[in-house]
């Protein structure tokens, strides 16, 4: 585990997925905690994956929207492209079910209703979630819902609408490779 990467210091070392690993990570001496994604090195040599992990960083960051988990900042630290991501406190919405048990009905229709809120944000702008689940949403002290899972630790997560001509076959999901058009209702 690196120390250290571009601005950010490491404190752990979160999950080592199929093209990047996430770190916890501070921002300088005791700048805001975030979440570090950073594309594996053996990746950071392929043009188009670098290329990818960019324009992943690009839509990340047009996602801003209280109820999601955004993007903060890309960088390239000495060849490591790096994307940190808002860390919010809080425990995951299927940890909280599991615990207490069953949400009052408004309890959960006020979470619910920020959900909606965060997928039709989405949608707004022609990105499809693909995995929403009681996994990928946070719940912060004060009962705010934080959808996360956009593709953060693995490219791919995400199904983000594009005219690029360089996706190749075996980088996407099967929602990519139907005949269908990319729909919202699949989420």
């Amino acid at each position: 585990m690196p120390d250290v990467i571009g601005p950010y210091r490491i404190e752990a070392t979160r999950r080592r997925g199929t093209t990047m690993t996430s770190y916890h990570a501070v921002h300088g001496a005791g700048g805001p905690t975030v979440r570090l994604a950073v594309l594996h090195p053996e990746l950071a040599r392929d043009p188009f994956r670098v290329r990818e992990f960019q324009r992943h960083a690009s839509n990340l960051a047009l996602l801003n929207h209280p109820p999601l988990i955004s993007g903060v900042r890309y960088g390239d630290a000495d060849g490591q492209h790096y994307l940190a991501m808002e860390r919010p406190e809080g425990r995951r919405l299927s940890e909280l079910v599991e615990s207490e048990g069953p949400f009052s009905q408004e309890r959960a229709l006020r979470i619910l209703a920020q959900l909606v809120d965060a997928v039709e944000h989405v949608h707004g702008l022609g990105v499809i979630h693909g995995t929403i689940k009681s996994g990928s949403v946070l719940i912060t002290s004060r009962d705010h819902a934080k959808l996360g899972g956009l593709g953060a630790v693995d490219l791919g997560h995400a199904t983000f609408q594009s005219d690029e001509e360089d996706v190749r076959p075996e980088d996407t999901e099967p929602l990519h490779l139907s005949e269908e058009p990319v729909d919202p209702a699949r989420d």
